[in-house]
């Protein structure tokens, strides 16, 4: 999705509450602009088991009840992108997975 210089973005981190060592450890990281619309639509997803991240899908299906949708930071364009990539620097695995989830 592409986004405005002056539009208000989120950065989000859907991860396993009971499990998670938190954003930039394990789960998945976006950005949206629509907070609401976007957890409806990853949880819709997951809950049809047709999410596009399969690491995230199979620890969705362990254990649902317990996932989370966690706001982590609102702000322009420019500095949620640079939050963003500073995390997924963290994030990401030795194959090159931008969207780790244990």
């Amino acid at each position: 999705m592409r986004f405005k210089k002056s539009d208000q973005l989120f950065l989000y981190h859907i991860r396993d509450a009971a499990t998670s060592g938190g954003i930039g450890y394990d789960g998945y990281v976006g950005i949206t602009d629509n907070p609401k619309r976007r957890k409806r639509e990853h949880f819709a997803a997951l809950a049809n088991g047709t999410h596009s991240n399969a690491k995230l899908q199979t620890a969705y299906n362990k254990s649902p009840a317990s996932f989370q949708f966690w706001i982590a930071t609102s702000g322009n364009k420019e500095s949620i992108e640079a939050r963003e990539l500073r995390i997924l620097v963290n994030v990401t695995d030795d194959s090159g997975d931008r969207d780790r989830c244990a």
